[in-house]
């Protein structure tokens, strides 16, 4: 598996295909990330999630590369 940089404007659809109902994605996202899941609004989360906690989203890559889900990495202390 590799990680990638999560760009929004070329990642979103697929992350909105992989969570298709309410029950996924409060699983998905211990209830955090918005539902229905809406472009603005995610990118809003995500913006949110670096300014409160300093997390960056990342792209997981399987061996096919294909893109196969979203980590959300904690990268500073504060």
């Amino acid at each position: 598996m590799r990680l990638r940089p999560y760009v929004h404007s070329r990642d979103f659809d697929a992350i909105k295909e992989w969570v298709a109902d309410e029950r996924t994605n409060a699983m998905w996202s211990a209830s955090h990330a918005p539902y229905p899941m809406e472009k603005d609004a995610f990118s809003d989360f995500l913006t949110a999630m670096y300014d409160k906690h300093g997390d960056c989203p990342l792209c997981c890559r399987n061996r096919r590369r294909r893109d196969s889900g979203l980590y959300m990495h904690f990268h500073k202390h504060r």
